[in-house]
């Protein structure tokens, strides 16, 4: 039972952070607001989550679970490479206008 108070707690500060960080986007805090608030009532009920996970033609509530971690995991991380890709391309068109400004002679 202890495990259940440590995980809604912490679910409840990743609740906060969401609200309190949304500002970037709305739909990034909507996500992570419904992810949490599953994941609260999957940790107080966990018999539920098999039973979902039943419906989903998955054997156990655990597996669903570490699959849908998988799922949200591989987006994050492409969101994070093009979110990346996008910020070094920026720095590069900003170091051109910057060299294209102040144009130096080579030291000989």
């Amino acid at each position: 039972m202890l495990i259940q108070y440590f995980l809604s707690g912490f679910f409840v500060v990743v609740m906060l952070a969401a609200i309190a960080l949304s500002r970037g986007s709305k739909m990034i805090a909507l996500g992570v607001l419904l992810g949490t608030s599953g994941s609260l009532v999957f940790v107080w009920f966990p018999e539920l989550a098999t039973t979902v996970a039943h419906s989903a033609g998955v054997g156990r509530g655990a597996d669903l679970l570490l699959y849908l971690w998988f799922a949200v995991s591989g987006l994050l991380l492409v969101g994070a490479y093009l979110r990346i890709r996008r910020l070094s391309e920026e720095v590069t068109e900003l170091a051109r206008a910057v060299a294209l400004a102040n144009p130096r002679r080579p030291a000989s």
